[in-house]
């Protein structure tokens, strides 16, 4: 489909009205964990990356990028978000 990671985060970003960079940063603010869950389901759904990939790129542990996979899929299917 022609995404890439950068372009996700980008269109996460702007659908949840946050800062992009506010997205890598670290902290448990409720905008951000939202903003990084729904980062980590998309990323891992539609551009198939690990959670080991995303560990690395997010600076957060394996297990946390699990638990934000499953919370991003509820997120999404919550508040009816669709990639443009």
């Amino acid at each position: 489909k022609g995404y890439d990671f950068e372009w996700l985060m980008g269109s996460v970003a702007a659908m949840l009205g946050i800062e992009k960079k506010e997205i890598t940063r670290s902290g448990r603010y409720p905008r951000r964990v939202e903003a990084r869950s729904v980062l980590c389901y998309w990323a891992s759904r539609e551009l198939g990356m690990s959670t080991i990939t995303l560990s690395k790129r997010l600076g957060i542990s394996q297990p946390t990028v699990s638990q934000s996979i499953r919370r991003g899929e509820r997120i999404v299917l919550e508040k009816k978000l669709n990639l443009p």
